[in-house]
């Protein structure tokens, strides 16, 4: 009995000697995942564009029409992998302020008015060839709406979006970004009238990569 306890013995101290050595490796060292919480900024972008209601109807008192300035900063985050930098993929977070100077285009004449927040959510940006990347993005977020019409109440609304855009690589840091995006506000029926408002919006601008 006292034989077979000192071979078990022996049998546990040679496989925790090689999951140690396993453990401490240079090829598992570089292989094994690094889960963190510090968040690592890898884009800066610097927008503008302009947009168009998609439906006539849906401010009768003009076509929504936004004029838009925005910055988008993009990061990596815990559960996030890849990136273009190096592979052919990226997974970021991201959050974009705003500010759209709006004018209502009627029969009647123009008005002036805006609308202005802040929107996060998520982006993929894949490499279709080694100086132009495809990305998609889906954000929503609080904004506040200045004009007053019979189908969308002013105030606090919530800015619900999706993209897609190119980057155009100019160097290592610089890109040239084109995006198209469909934009849907509504206050989620905290008041009334609540019709939403939905636009086409066109955006370029200049993206540094960190």
């Amino acid at each position: 009995m006292a034989f077979i306890t000192k071979n078990i013995i022996h049998i546990m101290k040679g496989v925790l000697g090689i999951v140690f050595l396993f453990q401490n490796s240079p090829i598992e060292a570089q292989t094994q995942p690094k889960f963190t919480f510090k968040m690592t900024f890898k884009e800066i972008g610097l927008w503008g564009g302009f947009g168009y209601g998609i439906d006539r109807n849906s401010v009768p008192e003009g076509n929504y029409s936004p004029l838009n300035f925005s910055g988008q900063f993009a990061y990596k985050g815990l559960f996030l992998r890849d990136d273009t930098a190096k592979g052919r993929e990226d997974f970021l977070l991201f959050f974009e302020p705003m500010y759209n100077h709006v004018v209502l285009k009627a029969a009647t004449g123009n008005k002036q008015e805006w609308d202005a927040g802040i929107t996060s959510g998520i982006k993929y940006n894949y490499r279709l060839f080694p100086s132009l990347i495809l990305s998609f993005q889906v954000g929503s977020g609080p904004h506040w709406y200045s004009t007053t019409t019979r189908r969308q109440a002013p105030g606090f609304l919530f800015s619900n979006q999706i993209s897609v855009g190119l980057y155009q690589k100019l160097n290592d840091k610089f890109s040239l970004s084109f995006v198209f995006r469909i934009r849907h506000m509504s206050n989620a029926d905290t008041r009334q009238p609540n019709h939403g408002i939905n636009t086409n919006n066109y955006i370029w601008g200049l993206t540094y990569r960190l």
